[in-house]
């Protein structure tokens, strides 16, 4: 019977410390209250308070039978409610197979006369439990499976528990339940920025633990009293609390889901951060993020988690996630009613064969500011500066089937700049298969001539691949081109210096010299930081200079023939000065090829064994800097 599809409705309610009580009962007053009546089937029903069968041994209530004879029975136990004028009415409750068999009869019924009619809401299917453990569903959603059978709120409103079976308790059939509770929730959608490191024990208000019928495609049955989704304590990142999601026992695949509720209503440049520790989960088309920008009435699926291609047991941390492009590309705004949905599916049991612990989550805003020049970092901040962005490689990365990972590093650390200070790392934490890191320098080179930009990199026995390499983007990051290869065969745990002219790499390219220009250090491994694989960035400078300065040098150089064959000559026009005057010679790929002083007003350079081809060349002098370009035939 698939009367699953009465709670397709968006069920997103939970417990927190400022919700609204409505009943709770633990049953630890040894009979039942007055809203509770108890309604056993004949012959040998049973439904009343036990000790020692609740959570933790304490009492709690069964159903079932006293004995097999007579064949089958039904029991309840209504719950009976004044829910006038409530809203939002949410209903929780710990439930426990006693081997009972899935019958149609099982499950939550509902009624708003006081208890003259009956309407089913949801089916317990407990042949797809575990028996003899102890479960939790997400809460409930009174609200809507009422109104999904047409019932509204009412002073006579009544929860039935129904149970129906042919065997004995305690070990052939029946249930036992405990911790009842009916509420409405405190739900906030936060406003950003958003930050929760889950140290309080309890989710907070603006957390929902979910049913995942919206999002889930794989499980028969989706949610069991199995699944977990619950802060615990020595699971998060440095041994805080964290969230664990999987499966209490092993009954078969199910999907869990936790919701994140923000304000983003007249937001912008949305970003995303979070830990993840993958425990042993395989990958499954359903595990992922998920969004929602009508508080949960339909979802859509913006990232694919991927955890078998990921390090077991180990936290990491992907890229910061753009919301606002994530969202766009599935054809969502940014609304007052966000939903970000953390999904988890597997079939086996945590804490070690299956599921995810996730930590530290951020929403924010970033200040990203795009770099005036001169700009100078030598990272001695312990944190990256507005002017860089940790960026998936999505769009330059050509060699890795899972190009980011949480393995993946791309993060400021002590001692291993240049004299032992502070530098940029890039690489792995573990070894769990290629992937490549992409670290994205944003400058404002409008109107600038003459751009050049050097740096140190250590190889950390990095091998040379074909996506180490330097990137540009004019746009802001909608395109990179590649404009310059890393070759680290030669280099392996030594300092190296680079030198980039930006101006020539952007021109071969087809790229102008824009407000939102960007470059790109990427670098790509299979193996572990910090001898195994990857690089460290140091001392990374941008200089360039105005058209005003450029054009004056421009007016005195003369620099033919264009194309040349053997000799470039280079003629300086106007009063020379010995020894304030260099040249340099690059390749397409911004190599330095040859340099030198200009001693004369008439200077030689000989470019005969220079490859046909494309090349540039450099001269500065104490009236500014200038690049042009040339073809050797």
């Amino acid at each position: 019977m698939k009367v699953i599809l009465l709670v397709t409705v968006a069920l997103t309610m939970a417990f927190s410390a400022n919700s609204q009580i409505i009943f709770q009962d633990d049953f630890e007053g040894a009979t039942f209250s007055s809203n509770w009546v108890a309604n056993s089937g004949i012959p040998n029903g049973v439904v009343e308070i036990a000790y020692g069968i609740g959570v933790n041994d304490t009492r709690g209530v069964r159903i079932g039978k006293t004995a097999s004879s007579g064949g089958f029975v039904t029991n309840s136990l209504d719950l009976h409610l004044d829910l006038s004028a409530q809203t939002q009415v949410a209903l929780t409750f710990e439930i426990q197979d006693r081997n009972d068999q899935t019958h149609a009869d099982d499950g939550l019924y509902f009624s708003n006369n006081g208890g003259a009619s009956f309407s089913k809401v949801f089916s317990f299917q407990p042949t797809d439990w575990c028996n003899s453990t102890y479960g939790e569903f997400p809460p409930f959603d009174v609200d809507a499976l009422a109104a999904a059978i047409g019932l509204s709120l009412t002073s006579q409103f009544v929860i039935r528990f129904q149970q129906h079976g042919d065997n004995t308790l305690p070990s052939n059939d029946g249930f036992y339940i405990d911790d009842v509770k009916v509420y409405v929730p405190n739900l906030v959608y936060a406003v950003l920025p958003f930050c929760d490191d889950f140290e309080v024990p309890s989710l907070g208000s603006v957390w929902t633990r979910s049913f995942a019928d919206l999002t889930n495609t794989l499980a028969t049955v989706p949610t069991r009293p199995s699944n977990i989704v619950e802060i615990t304590g020595d699971i998060g990142v440095n041994g805080s609390r964290a969230v664990r999601m999987g499966k209490e026992c092993s009954d078969g695949p199910a999907t869990n889901a936790l919701d994140l509720h923000l304000d983003l209503s007249g937001q912008t440049q949305v970003e995303m951060t979070f830990e993840i520790q993958d425990r042993n989960d395989q990958t499954h088309a359903d595990d992922g993020l998920y969004f929602s920008n009508n508080g949960g009435a339909s979802f859509s699926k913006v990232f694919s988690f991927q955890p078998t291609d990921w390090c077991n047991s180990t936290y990491g941390e992907f890229p910061p996630f753009d919301v606002d492009a994530l969202a766009a590309a599935i054809g969502l705004s940014l609304t007052s009613q966000f939903v970000i949905r953390f999904q988890q599916h597997g079939d086996n049991t945590l804490p070690s064969n299956d599921g995810f612990y996730i930590d530290d989550v951020k929403v924010y805003v970033p200040n990203l500011v795009y770099a005036v020049l001169p700009f100078c970092d030598d990272f001695e901040v312990p944190s990256l500066g507005s002017v860089w962005t940790r960026s998936f490689a999505d769009l330059t990365n050509t060699l890795a089937t899972v190009p980011t990972r949480p393995s993946n590093i791309v993060e400021i650390t002590g001692d291993i700049g240049v004299n032992g200070s502070r530098a940029v790392r890039m690489g792995k934490e573990c070894s769990d298969g290629p992937a490549t890191n992409a670290l994205d320098l944003h400058l404002d080179l409008l109107g600038l001539g003459q751009v050049t930009m050097t740096f140190k990199i250590q190889d950390r026995n990095d091998e040379t691949q074909a996506d180490d390499a330097l990137y540009f983007s004019d746009n802001g990051g909608v395109s990179f081109k590649k404009v310059f290869s890393f070759d680290f065969t030669n280099t392996s745990n030594v300092y190296t210096d680079y030198t980039i002219d930006i101006d020539n790499l952007a021109t071969a390219n087809n790229l102008t010299l824009s407000s939102t220009f960007i470059v790109r250090f990427q670098q790509h491994g299979n193996n572990t930081l910090p001898s195994n694989d990857g690089i460290y960035l140091d001392m990374v400078c941008v200089t360039g200079l105005t058209g005003t300065i450029e054009n004056q040098l421009d007016k005195r150089i003369g620099i033919y023939p264009n194309p040349t064959k053997d000799v470039l000559f280079i003629d300086y026009f106007g009063n020379f000065k010995p020894n304030s005057c260099r040249y340099q010679i690059c390749n397409s790929f911004g190599e330095l090829l040859i340099s030198g002083e200009i001693k004369s007003t008439s200077e030689q350079v000989d470019t005969s064994t220079f490859p046909g081809g494309v090349y540039f060349i450099e001269i500065r002098s104490e009236e500014g800097l200038i690049s042009r370009q040339f073809i050797k035939m």
